[in-house]
């Protein structure tokens, strides 16, 4: 595929087929993230969206924070201080569908960032929204993403009502079989052993 000019075109379409594609491309496709990270700056995430600007938020931010990451999150580099912004901002985008893509993407920068684990903190503190999902909300993903980034810092949240959700979303996947992969089924059950002891090792209040 010819990313450039995919990314320079002004159809959202091609903008979205780029963003998808260049993800397996991996850090082969570095030097088109100026590019793509435009495009999606370009999206105002306070106006209504047409699915296809929904579509380049959502893939960009899947493949701007994945070859982020896999290349090496560098403090000093200014695109990937540009990513992780961007990602922050689009975390409070009214669309949750976006929001959680983004919230998907600080675990993807494999970093823990002191703005990234803010950020997460704050939405594992928040009110939940009335457009969650059934079985995960926003603030359960934060927290899946914040034990991923600093194990530590997600088991002091055990108390907050984003513990228990996470634990009920976990209980959830394993008990329907929503994945057939076994390395993610593993990630699961070690998701729910580490949930199940650090919510029996607290003291009890009573």
């Amino acid at each position: 595929m010819d990313f450039k000019a995919k990314l320079a075109s002004p159809s959202l379409r091609d903008q979205c087929e780029a963003a998808i594609s260049l993800r397996s491309e991996g850090t082969a496709g570095a030097q088109h993230l100026p590019a793509l990270l435009a495009r999606c700056k370009a999206i105002d995430l306070t106006n209504d969206m047409d699915r296809h600007e929904q579509s380049l938020v959502e893939f960009g931010a899947g493949t701007l924070s994945h070859i982020a990451g896999e290349i090496g999150f560098n403090h000093d580099n200014s695109l990937h201080q540009e990513i992780l912004h961007w990602l922050i901002r689009t975390s409070s985008c009214r669309e949750i569908r976006l929001a959680a893509f983004a919230v998907h993407g600080l675990g993807s920068l494999r970093v823990a960032r002191r703005e990234s684990i803010e950020r997460l903190c704050e939405i594992i503190e928040a009110p939940r929204r009335n457009d969650e999902n059934e079985h995960l909300s926003l603030r359960a993903l934060a927290l899946r993403i914040l034990r991923r980034l600093d194990q530590d810092l997600a088991a002091r949240f055990v108390t907050k009502p984003a513990f228990d959700e996470y634990l009920h979303a976990v209980k959830h996947w394993i008990a329907t079989n929503a994945t057939q992969n076994p390395d993610t089924r593993e990630e699961l059950a070690q998701e729910l052993a580490w949930l199940t002891e650090t919510q029996t090792s607290q003291p009890d209040s009573s």
